[in-house]
């Protein structure tokens, strides 16, 4: 059968627009497999991720964590749903601010819905309150132990020790180690009373939050450990702040004098003791030399005490003869009387009677004591 004319040219025509037609196909083709291509490079790629200095990382592969704990620096792993990174806190320390009970800072408001019972009691309460009153649904507060309200903020800082209990125990540690640290300043605020709290036993109530919040993340096992807790800012409620700044200013006077005092204490002290203690060196000095004196006197007494009972008349006649040459130089008349047996009466003027004298030694008025008498150094000696 031969082709008619009209058939043979359509195809003609069409062999001649195929060339055209097949090479955009071809390029579209190619710039697909490119693109293709770089997806899957890019693909590839996403599962590589940089762990900054003083963090760490797990990977999660299908969904199981692997044990290894990768440390800073790049990361190459699969990219998802084969592999998942999950970045961790290292050993750097995590500050943590907690502003939920700042007075300064207003609370957003809180719809009404009856859903709980916390919005519930929230309805019973007038919308409007008077100012500087507390809303006990939205604004955060805590109590004493003497029944007084305390708002406040604070930091906590902690570190992760265990990687994968911080980050695959918890979906929100963050959210978990705000809960707990409220926790626990609301325990220790229980325990404690207002002034205790705000100026006595300040530090000690913040290390003691520092404890029960440990323990309480170790109840959990969140894997960290609390480096510090910190109270920022810690008052009452703003109706009663001025009578308890005044109390609180009053002790802090209080306080100030007893410090001012100490100090006085320590600067006079010192002097004081060294005053004493030179007074004491001084006196024991002082007796010292008196014993050492009185010893020396003593022991020359005795000593001349003995060489007199071995000469007693002796002595007697020296010590009359000392006495009379000390005498004699001085009177005007010299009466001589007699020596013997008989003893001599003296009548002296105004008495009425007379004064017997015994017999006295023979000693001539011109002879030498030395000639006859031993000197004091004798006897000494």
């Amino acid at each position: 059968m031969t082709p008619s004319p009209k058939t043979d040219g359509q195809s003609a025509r069409s062999n001649e627009e195929s060339p055209p037609v097949a090479a955009a196909l071809n390029s579209i083709l190619r710039l697909l497999r490119f693109g293709l291509i770089f997806l899957a490079i890019l693909y590839l790629c996403s599962g590589i991720t940089f762990v900054g200095a003083g963090d760490s990382a797990l990977i999660l592969r299908f969904g199981k964590v692997l044990p290894r704990v990768e440390p800073p620096g790049l990361l190459l792993a699969w990219p998802r749903p084969f592999d998942r990174v999950v970045l961790v806190p290292g050993k750097r320390v995590v500050e943590l601010e907690l502003d939920e009970w700042k007075p300064d800072e207003p609370q957003p408001e809180v719809a009404v819905d009856f859903d709980s019972a916390q919005d519930a009691a929230a309805a019973l309460f007038p919308a409007v309150l008077t100012p500087g009153a507390i809303h006990p649904v939205r604004d955060g507060y805590s109590l004493t132990g003497d029944r007084n309200i305390l708002r406040g903020s604070f930091i906590v800082r902690y570190r992760v020790i265990d990687p994968k209990a911080y980050a695959l125990g918890l979906a929100d540690p963050d959210s978990a180690i705000r809960e707990i640290t409220y926790r626990a300043i609301t325990r220790c605020l229980a325990d404690e009373s207002v002034d205790g709290a705000l100026v006595e036993r300040r530090q000690e109530l913040a290390s003691r939050t520092r404890s029960v919040a440990q323990s309480l993340a170790d109840t959990v096992s969140l894997g960290i450990t609390f480096e510090a807790f910190e109270i920022r800012e810690l008052t009452p409620p703003a109706k009663v702040l001025t009578a308890f700044q005044e109390v609180i200013d009053a002790q802090i006077d209080a306080q100030t004098l007893v410090n001012e005092s100490l100090d006085e204490k320590a600067s006079l002290l010192p002097s004081a003791e060294a005053r004493a203690h030179r007074v004491r060196a001084e006196a024991d000095a002082t007796a010292q030399s008196y014993i050492v004196r009185a010893t020396a006197e003593a022991l020359s007494f005795q000593k001349v005490l003995a060489a007199v009972e071995k000469d007693l008349p002796g002595y007697r006649l020296r010590r009359l003869s000392q006495t009379r040459n000390e005498i004699w130089p001085d009177l005007k008349a010299i009466t001589v009387l007699p020596t013997g047996e008989n003893p001599v009466q003296l009548f002296l003027p105004g008495t009425g009677a007379p004064f017997s004298i015994g017999s006295l030694p023979e000693i001539s008025p011109m002879t030498n004591p030395e000639s006859s008498v031993r000197s004091d150094q004798d006897f000494e000696e």
